[in-house]
């Protein structure tokens, strides 16, 4: 997957849920945060 389709798919997730629900960690990638 490029850089770009991963982008546009986070991007996509991001509208249909709660914008929280997906945290960028730089130099890393992306982390998933549930509900505690």
């Amino acid at each position: 997957m490029s850089n770009e389709a991963l982008r546009m798919t986070i991007k996509k997730i991001r509208t249909k849920t709660d914008t929280d629900l997906i945290k960028n960690i730089s130099g890393v990638g992306y982390r998933l945060s549930g509900a505690n």
